[in-house]
């Protein structure tokens, strides 16, 4: 019965932020309107943290496919209550997988929330302090998309010398600290990450790839898959 009385409130809340929104959200624009309402999020949540969390994983895979769709006015907009969006559930519940697998297969492909969704995953790596993949992803990124060796090297090392690093992940960061890597490592990466994501995100790692193999030798199987972005 008090979960159900709970779960009303939340739904009541929603539909209630909704509708104000409606009104407000073209004045504040759309990632103003969502650090706004974070707050009263937070305090109607309270210490069930994760499922803060996970309404906003549920929000953020609904604004990509209203992104998708061109529901928008401002694309760029959408981008940016992405983006929030997904920077509330890390700040709902900091170990939250789901909010850091969306970021680095989203907001870090796309130009306008890059920098914010790098930091983002920069973050993640330093707070969940038992996982290699994130640094081993938010360093490869940082160098493929950024062109900040520098950082990349640096979380690479980190999710090399953490417990239960792949022997992937300790040659691939090898291989980057020596400069032997290249298109077909990037490649490689990519397609592993590629297949973390759902079919209907997966269109932003595919055009990285098709660009990586547009003057490089990809294998064919690797440019079908990625063709038509499937």
């Amino acid at each position: 019965m008090r979960w159900a009385l709970f779960l009303a409130t939340v739904a009541a809340y929603l539909a209630c932020r909704q509708a104000a929104g409606i009104w407000f959200k073209a004045d504040l624009g759309e990632a103003q309107w969502r650090r706004m309402s974070y707050p009263a999020e937070a305090a109607l949540f309270g210490p069930l943290r994760g499922l803060g969390a996970d309404v906003q994983v549920i929000r953020a895979a609904a604004i990509y496919y209203d992104i998708t769709k061109g529901v928008f006015d401002d694309p760029e907009g959408g981008w940016r209550l992405l983006m929030a969006t997904l920077a509330d559930g890390a700040r709902f519940d900091p170990w939250d997988r789901n909010v850091y697998r969306l970021t680095m297969g989203l907001c870090a492909f796309h130009e306008g929330t890059r920098d914010a969704a790098l930091a983002l995953l920069q973050r993640g790596a330093r707070l969940r302090r038992h996982d290699w993949e994130i640094p081993f992803i938010a360093g490869f990124l940082y160098h493929l998309l950024a062109h900040d060796d520098q950082q990349a090297a640096r979380l690479l090392r980190i999710a090399a010398e953490r417990p239960g690093a792949s022997i992937v992940a300790r040659r691939l960061a090898a291989s980057f600290l020596a400069k032997t890597h290249g298109v077909e490592e990037a490649v490689r990466f990519l397609l592993a990450l590629r297949q973390r994501m759902p079919k209907s995100q997966r269109a932003l790692i595919d055009a990285k790839i098709r660009q990586l193999c547009h003057n490089a030798r990809c294998p064919q199987e690797v440019r079908r898959e990625v063709g038509n972005g499937q």
